[in-house]
């Protein structure tokens, strides 16, 4: 009975945890739209009031009708496609559709400075007076440079700049390229940018892990839109259970890189920037493989098949938007050397994820992210129609991770940016290690991660200073069911109670701060962390 309530009060404390993560959360969206109602009011109410009078003046105020629309070409004449258009200076922003046109409706009014730009071509900038019921159309003419063929990366200031101009060497892999090679999961793609090696360490239960610079995939930082929530729980598998159509852009650092990440990337950081809704469109595809066909003394070839959507959904003044995607994947177990063991792991895996996000004023954004990943492999030997106890060797895991994140941003004077979040991971996986009918091998694992914290990244023209605070947490509760006992004297059965093997809280308190400055082609960096 003492181990059963030990058992539960470990749970209840990992409950009460995710409780808190998710409370946070939620009043944290609501402080931000209360303060976004308060400072369009102008006027001391209370909460009630204050939302009252935000939803009346949303139903009786006029938008300005103050609208941008036109082309982005290049010098010939040819339409450019997904082209990025920006106001400088606000959080308002679109991309060129499949034909290279754009619209923007219900601006701000003024002079605000019109952004144009597209991978290998010079960014096209123009300075527009934007009046109350006037509409500018704008033709846009972009100069192809060699210099100007890079994309625009975040993980090494923590802040968007181009890639050439980034304080540390940043790799990326590009959507692109990720459908070029047919990628269809995260370790697929990370086998495409140097210094990286994907391997896989178990053909039982499919256990990948990445070689950066040569050392084990624990020294590796992965994050999630520059997040520190991807647990080491969830990253045993992780890396195998995250689909590429929910990525916009892979970012790779190897080496300690920026102190803005604290010393867990000892060999380096792996950045998974996930897709933002900037135009209207839907996508779906679905894909079949199979493994191991032509392979001589193997077993039967396995199937792999995949199916993936995507959408997004943006109102036309650019003010909200939302991406919605879904993945299925269905792989087959592979014998390699027909011996009734597997080589690869039979995967099953459902995956669903959102983006959504909500501009308060022109110079602020409030970004929420949430997905959930089903996943179920296993691998061993013998029948895999049979209970787990009952083949030869059975390595089996169930995941399920449900991560969500909250992004407030504010910038302020002409190019300050101020940034508040808090993200969470909850991660629950059954288990079964064993083999010879063992009943003893099942188990469960519990793991919570989360991040609160804030940045403020200072322009000072030729210098930058970013500074800020963060604090993670990690909750982990791994426990061993409960199995029946035979006596073979006796004949009775007992039976054990659920046993904890490892209960870990931790709780790391960091503030952090990079100095930055330029002289003319010369970029140094310095910074520190203390945690």
């Amino acid at each position: 009975m003492k181990l059963i309530n030990q058992y539960n009060i470990k749970r209840s404390k990992m409950l009460k945890n995710k409780i808190i993560v998710f409370i946070v959360l939620a009043i944290m969206a609501n402080t931000v739209s209360l303060f976004s109602i308060n400072k369009a009011s102008s006027k001391a109410m209370i909460v009630a009031a204050a939302a009252s009078s935000s939803s009346e003046k949303a139903i009786t105020k006029k938008g300005t009708d103050a609208n941008l629309y036109g082309h982005v070409v290049n010098e010939n004449g040819e339409h450019l496609p997904y082209a990025t258009i920006l106001l400088k200076g606000t959080t308002i922003g679109t991309k060129t559709d499949n034909s290279g046109h754009f619209q923007i409706i219900n601006l701000p009014t003024g002079k605000f400075t019109v952004i144009a730009r597209s991978i290998g071509f010079k960014p096209y900038e123009e300075e527009i007076e934007f009046v109350d019921g006037e509409s500018v159309e704008l033709k846009i003419t972009l100069v192809t440079s060699a210099a100007y063929a890079e994309e625009i990366v975040v993980t090494a200031d923590r802040y968007a700049t181009e890639r050439k101009k980034a304080s540390l060497i940043v790799n990326t892999i590009s959507p692109e390229k990720l459908q070029t090679t047919q990628c269809v999961v995260l370790s697929d793609g990370l086998n495409f940018s140097p210094g990286l090696r994907m391997e896989n360490n178990c053909q039982n239960c499919g256990f990948s892990q990445v070689r950066m610079n040569g050392m084990e995939g624990s020294y590796s930082q992965i994050l999630i839109n520059s997040r520190s929530i991807f647990s080491g729980l969830a990253g045993v598998y992780g890396l195998e259970l995250i689909p590429v159509n929910m990525i916009d852009q892979i970012e790779v650092v190897r080496g300690g890189g920026s102190a803005l990440y604290g010393s867990n990337a000892i060999a380096g950081t792996i950045n998974l920037i996930l897709k933002d809704p900037v135009s209207n469109y839907f996508e779906a595809g679905a894909s079949s493989g199979f493994i191991g066909l032509g392979v001589d003394g193997s077993g039967s070839p396995a199937m792999d098949n995949n199916i993936t959507a995507n959408t997004t959904v943006v109102s036309p003044d650019k003010k909200m938007g939302i991406a919605l995607y879904g993945y299925y994947r269905d792989r087959e177990v592979f014998d390699a050397n027909d011996d009734n063991y597997s080589e690869l792991s039979m995967i099953n895996n459902t995956t669903f994820g959102s983006r959504l996000f909500y501009r308060p004023t022109h110079k602020s954004k409030i970004a929420i992210d949430f997905f959930n990943i089903n996943e179920s492999r296993n691998g061993g030997g013998s029948d895999f129609d049979l209970p787990k106890h009952e083949m030869d060797i059975s390595e089996a895991l169930e995941h399920k991770i449900t991560t969500g994140a909250i992004t407030y941003t504010q910038l302020l004077r002409d190019h300050d940016q101020w940034e508040v979040y808090v993200s969470g991971q909850n991660v629950n996986r059954e288990s079964y290690y064993g083999s010879n009918k063992s009943l003893q091998d099942y188990g469960n694992t519990q793991g919570l991660t989360y991040s609160i914290g804030s940045t403020y990244n200072l322009d000072l023209g030729l210098s930058k200073i970013i500074g800020g605070f963060e604090i993670t947490g990690d909750d982990l509760l791994d426990t061993k069911k409960a199995y029946p006992v035979f006596n073979q004297e006796t004949g009775e059965v007992t039976h054990t109670k659920n046993t904890t093997i490892t209960d870990q809280e931790k709780i790391i308190y960091g503030v952090f701060a990079q100095y930055e400055i330029n002289w003319d082609k010369f970029k140094g960096t310095a910074g520190v962390k203390h945690e």
